[in-house]
């Protein structure tokens, strides 16, 4: 198509594995990219400390994303993400995503100080308030609309949920996966958790639980946990094989709202044991019988929850919820909503 209409997608930068929103990010544009000419528009800066420090930066990065819009042509669409946007012309076609909120995800975090709580939820619910002004409203799951309307009064227009790759992630042979990883047997199932090892995802839960549970613990990310085998941060396809090494999979996260970690390990058809929030509340609707893999996150709860996973055959609830993602969550059904939502501005232009 010649003289494609233009789009550009405001993330926090191009790094891929950066975060949800970054992937998020790049997975639209490829959606996209074959009716429209697509951008990618990191900041090029980032707060000051010292405003940081006084809680502003989150609401300092969203404003940036309109001062690194100006030199810039005029796009036909404008994609903005999370906390980022406030400001930009009230005169663009604009989507802006939900990926859950600051607020709810600052009451979920444990550990933080109630100032490092604040300081999110207040500087960051601000910040994701305003970004959202003026757009139409997409939000990644059921539970993120619902808090966008809670905490911001703000009508959602459309769900449309994250997508994997499940050609990528799908079941793989488990010995050859621990093969690729070396991993010799020690008469100890294997669990892994997988994703950054930040407090409010629960590595610590997931690593005293498997001890409790007589699990050996397997970590892909960059971050260590100490005390378990660690795989480093790995590429797509290693994690795929990574899943499939496990016995099971263990992300007893606090806070999620559609949790790629999620969708790939249901994808390979590895037992998940996760908590109910975000998009595994739908999981828990959709699939009869995997409320018994949902856990509140609580060390003896998340071990009962593993031994119940290699005491009993999962075969048909795994199968179900492999299904769900594969209707509701492949490539092919996030870019189908995608491309829809995008070309509807294109009588606009």
């Amino acid at each position: 198509m010649l003289n494609k209409p233009r789009a550009l997608i405001a993330t926090p930068s191009l790094d891929s594995r950066a975060g949800g929103v970054e992937r998020f990010s790049h997975s639209v544009a490829s959606a996209i990219s074959a009716e429209w000419d697509v951008d990618l528009m990191p900041l090029s800066r980032r707060s000051p400390g010292w405003i940081a420090r006084l809680g502003g930066g989150l609401l300092w990065d969203s404003r940036q994303v309109r001062r690194d819009l100006e030199p810039r042509q005029r796009p036909d669409l404008l994609l903005t993400n999370g906390t980022l946007g406030w400001g930009t012309p009230r005169a663009l076609n604009r989507i802006h995503v939900f990926h859950g909120t600051m607020p709810a995800a600052s009451l979920a975090t444990r550990g933080d100080t109630r100032r490092q709580r604040a300081k999110s939820g207040m500087g960051g619910g601000l910040a994701e308030f305003a970004a959202s002004r003026h757009s139409v409203k997409v939000a990644v799951s059921n539970s993120a609309a619902e808090e966008a309307q809670k905490f911001y009064g703000a009508r959602v227009d459309l769900v449309i949920e994250n997508g994997v790759d499940c050609s990528m992630f799908m079941p793989r042979d488990r010995l050859e996966a621990r093969e690729r990883f070396g991993l010799k047997a020690t008469g100890q199932p294997l669990a892994l958790f997988a994703g950054r090892a930040e407090p409010r995802k629960g590595p610590n839960i997931a690593l005293l639980a498997a001890q409790e549970a007589g699990f050996h613990l397997l970590v892909a990310g960059e971050r260590p946990i100490g005390g378990a085998l660690n795989l480093g941060s790995l590429s797509p396809l290693d994690l795929a094989w990574a899943f499939a090494a496990a016995d099971c999979v263990v992300f007893p996260t606090s806070y999620e709202a559609c949790s790629y970690v999620v969708l790939e390990a249901l994808a390979v058809g590895v037992p998940l044991i996760t908590t109910r929030v975000g998009w595994a509340r739908d999981l828990d609707q959709r699939v009869p019988g995997y409320e018994q893999l949902l856990i509140q996150p609580e060390i003896k709860e998340v071990a009962a929850a593993m031994r119940f996973s290699i005491d009993n055959d999962l075969t048909e609830i795994t199968g179900a919820a492999r299904h769900l993602v594969r209707t509701r969550n492949s490539m092919e059904e996030f870019s189908k909503q995608w491309v829809e939502l995008a070309n509807s501005f294109l009588p606009n232009l």
